[in-house]
């Protein structure tokens, strides 16, 4: 009985990580090379070990720094026609309004930065002149990413975003892999404290469904669960816990 308590909880946490997955497309027919091959491409020695449509990190909406509260993120890709006005920056999940650009148009390949957040909410970030404050300040110490295109701007809270669309996967590190980034010189272990971050610059349910308009690598940010599946995973819990204590007794 044990067993299958311990087994219906994993069930229950492995529904609510795979509920909200949203399909990316593989296939090459236009000629770019897709988000998987973007990961194949930057890992060392073979195919990555994540698949773009199996592997999603769910919740990916509302994120928090971590270890020492700076984040470094680095250009990885970007595939879209909006490529020279596309930016890519956080904002703050209570007032999307609230943001700070941490790449522009211009940004390349292989382009870095550093972003935090102190603990009053105040974003600091380093654009390749040192750290300083940005004088935006957001109400919390969490954020989202947006990106912005001709005409829109996309979060990474679907509820944000046109008709409730994902337009953001995240791919989360930990599996062995070494990956060889743009710009960054060497390889180096894809650990669980490193993520792809990936965006689809059209509306979701209007586009290619390809999510390599937009790529980036960010350590040291880790997501935060949605209250929901806090509750959710709260009352299954409880209900294994109540079947067992009725078998004890």
């Amino acid at each position: 009985m044990k067993l299958k308590l311990i087994a219906a909880a994993v069930a229950l946490f492995s529904w609510t990580a795979s509920a909200s997955a949203v399909y990316v497309e593989t296939n090459e027919a236009n000629g770019e090379d897709s988000l998987q091959t973007i990961l194949d491409g930057i890992t060392v020695g073979g195919s990555s070990s994540i698949d773009v449509n199996a592997d999603q990190a769910d919740p990916d909406d509302v994120w928090t720094n971590t270890d020492s509260g700076i984040s470094p993120v680095r250009f990885v890709a970007e595939i879209a026609g909006n490529a020279g006005i596309n930016s890519f920056g956080i904002y703050d999940p209570n007032n999307p309004g609230t943001m700070f650009t941490i790449f522009g148009g211009a940004a390349t390949p292989g382009a870095l930065a550093d972003f935090g957040l102190d603990s009053d909410g105040s974003v600091f970030a380093d654009l390749g002149g040192g750290f300083s404050d940005t004088g935006v300040d957001f109400s919390s110490t969490d954020f989202g990413f947006f990106m912005s295109t001709a005409g829109n701007t996309f979060y990474s809270q679907t509820l944000l975003n046109p008709n409730g669309g994902d337009q953001m996967v995240a791919y989360q590190g930990g599996n062995g892999d070494s990956i060889d980034l743009p710009g960054f010189g060497n390889p180096s272990p894809w650990t669980e404290g490193g993520w792809i971050v990936a965006f689809e610059d059209q509306i979701y349910s209007q586009s290619d469904k390809d999510f390599n308009d937009l790529v980036v690598f960010i350590e040291s940010a880790v997501p935060v669960p949605e209250p929901g599946t806090l509750a959710l995973l709260g009352l299954g819990l409880a209900g294994l816990g109540a079947a067992r204590r009725r078998q004890k007794a």
